[in-house]
């Protein structure tokens, strides 16, 4: 068992990492039609199909990459993999931010996708650390950020649509443009 004060710093690197992964989804999602409308040229009926492309291989990546990212934990450490994680997504973030291309979006988000197969780490090291007293409540540390990141990114996104600052998102309706 790992003492309680390596354990909090463990928890915080956990929940920083989830919410950095789960922002920059959360930001991605309402301005990716317009976003691609704008780089590739296309109307919206393709833009939605390229965009599902994006989606694919970022979860097709995960899905791969999840087990050797997890072998890669057991030998090495888990907060390494997750520090190389972390590395890794803002590496896909600069690719995603200076993309002038469709292709070069595309291997943002491969990269994207192999970083993001830190959930099983992360979910391994809440596991490592915890024991039947504090397992419920180092679990949540898995899922705040999910709810709080998720909608942080999309005001975030529309925020700075609003501003010009990217390509307009998709207000709701009533919302005012």
């Amino acid at each position: 068992m790992i003492d309680p004060k390596t354990a909090r710093r463990g928890l915080a690197l956990v929940f920083t990492t989830l919410l950095l992964d789960i922002i920059g989804f959360g930001m991605i999602m309402p301005v990716l039609p317009a976003f691609l409308r704008e780089l590739t040229g296309v109307g919206i009926s393709e833009a939605a199909i390229e965009g599902g492309w994006l989606f694919f291989v970022y979860a097709a990546m995960q899905f791969f990459f999840a087990p050797i990212m997890g072998g890669l934990s057991d030998r090495f450490g888990r907060r390494p993999i997750l520090l190389a994680s972390v590395l890794t997504f803002s590496i896909d973030n600069l690719i995603c931010a200076i993309a002038w291309s469709y292709p070069m979006l595309f291997i943002g988000r491969v990269l994207a996708g192999i970083s993001g197969a830190s959930y099983s780490t992360t979910s391994a090291f809440i596991a490592d650390i915890s024991n039947d007293e504090n397992r419920a409540k180092n679990s949540a540390c898995s899922v705040s950020p999910s709810a709080s990141a998720s909608s942080s990114g999309r005001c975030w996104a529309d925020c700075s649509a609003r501003s010009g600052r990217a390509c307009r998102s998709f207000s709701p309706p009533g919302w005012p443009s």
